[in-house]
């Protein structure tokens, strides 16, 4: 793993309250390698149709990235984020790690609602899957940029 797992697993704030959170990546490295393995499956589906498979794998990462954001909210890893310290997600408190993820979890959760929408559509009308390329990124891009500006 990354860091000193000894020492990061007996850090407590300077508070002395004791507010434990284990250092540890083992549920990032865990989601990265189901879904890279889940993705790298999918070339294998009996879809001919590269628009359809591109808009169900561009989904499919959507939906992935929203439910990292919810393990890492439920779990309160937020110091999986890059920016924030391991030791600044302990001196935090569970309220403001929640709170913080929390914010993450509604941005990437509104950024796959609306990718599904746009991409439900764009399949009916028969757009190729260039132009839902595009918005994806677009989407994403703006989801990642408009988490920059929350704080812990």
């Amino acid at each position: 793993m990354i860091g000193d797992e000894s020492a990061a697993c007996t850090y407590i704030n300077e508070k002395g309250s004791g507010n434990m959170l284990k250092k540890s990546y083992l549920g990032f490295w865990i989601w990265t390698i189901v879904y890279t393995v889940s993705v790298m499956c999918m070339s294998y589906l009996p879809i001919h149709n590269t628009d359809i498979l591109i808009r169900i794998i561009f989904n499919y990462t959507n939906l992935a990235i929203t439910v990292l954001t919810i393990i890492m909210f439920i779990n309160e890893k937020i110091f999986w984020y890059n920016g924030i310290s391991y030791e600044e997600a302990v001196d935090a408190g569970s309220d403001r790690r929640k709170a913080y993820a929390l914010k993450h979890v509604k941005v990437f959760g509104s950024a796959t609602l609306i990718y599904l929408i746009i991409s439900l559509i764009t399949g009916l009308l028969n757009i190729s899957f260039w132009a839902d390329t595009l918005i994806y990124t677009l989407i994403i891009l703006i989801a990642a940029v408009s988490t920059m500006r929350f704080k812990l």
